[in-house]
């Protein structure tokens, strides 16, 4: 029973994988890329007719969304190529 215990902190302790981290930057692009598409052209009527607030707060979950990909992406170049 132990040996599970000590198996799944290992497991939580050990670092994300280069595919993990390029799945999570390239969800973290879909979602911006989705909302960033809500605000021009014909569906920006919606997002240019909501509150000022709403406003800010959407273009900050865009901007938090990015900063996670690059984040991710930093981290993917940090631990360098592997095979």
């Amino acid at each position: 029973m132990t040996t599970k215990n000590n198996a799944a902190q290992v497991a939580v302790k050990a670092e994300p994988c280069q595919i993990d981290l390029i799945g999570d930057a390239q969800a973290a692009l879909l979602k911006a890329q989705a909302l960033i598409a809500m605000t021009f052209g014909e569906p920006s009527e919606s997002f240019r007719f909501m509150n000022i607030d709403y406003q800010d707060r959407f273009l900050w979950a865009i901007s938090d969304l990015i900063t996670e990909a690059k984040n991710g992406v930093t981290e993917i170049a940090s631990q360098g190529v592997s095979a």
